[in-house]
Formats: structure tokens, C-alpha cells, sequence
């Protein structure tokens, strides 16, 4: 079974992480209204989306992996947010770490299954 990234979500994902790029990766012409104006206007084509899209599965296929090997070799069965991280500081994502730990922190699920 080939499972889908959300188009949308993606979409959203692309446009704003072109949004959010360091300014020395912007267009340093005009002012940031007008910039802005230019990013909400961005159209990324469909063979784009789909590059996008098979990327963000491999990636996720990858670091799970990696967590699974991590887990393994702590003679566990349950992948666990430290095998993550280990995993993201093996492909040289250690900087996504406190934003993978602000995610976690929002989503994990308490003894009485309320949310964070």
C-alpha cells in the first residue's frame, strides 16, 4: 500500500518554508510587502509536488529506519523520541532537535490521554 503525503499540507509546507527562508536566500529587490505579495502569488508545479512529495516519504522511511536500528540496539521494541533524535543527528539534522522536542512535547499523550 503506497501511502500519500497530503497534497495540501505539502503545498502549505512548501510555501511556507519559502516564507520563512533566511534573507540571503530572498531576492533582495524590492521591499518585504512586495515580497510577500510574490510568495503568496508562488505557483509550484505539479511534477514539483510529486518531487516534494516522494522525497518527504523517503525521508521519513529513512530516519524511521535509523530510529528502528537505534531501538534495536537498545534491545527494545518501541521506537521512542530519543531514537528519533539519534536518527536526525545521523542524517546531520542535530538542529532540528528543539523543534522535533516542541512537536513532541504538544503531541504526547498523557496517563489519562489528555494532550499536552
Amino acid at each position: 500500500m503506497e501511502l500519500e503525503f497530503p497534497k495540501s499540507q505539502l503545498r502549505r509546507l512548501v510555501k511556507d518554508s519559502l516564507n520563512n527562508a533566511p534573507e540571503t536566500c530572498k531576492d533582495a529587490t524590492g521591499t518585504l510587502l512586495e515580497r510577500l505579495k510574490r510568495m503568496q502569488e508562488l505557483h509550484v508545479n505539479k511534477d514539483t509536488m510529486q518531487a516534494f512529495s516522494e522525497s518527504t516519504k523517503i525521508f521519513i522511511h529513512y530516519v524511521t529506519y535509523l530510529a528502528n536500528e537505534f531501538t534495536r540496539e537498545s534491545k527494545r521494541l518501541t521506537i521512542s523520541g530519543e531514537d528519533v533524535l539519534k536518527a536526525l543527528e545521523h542524517v546531520g539534522l542535530k538542529e532540528m532537535e528543539p523543534l522535533f522536542l516542541e512537536k513532541l512535547e504538544r503531541t504526547c499523550i498523557h496517563p489519562r490521554g489528555k494532550t499536552a
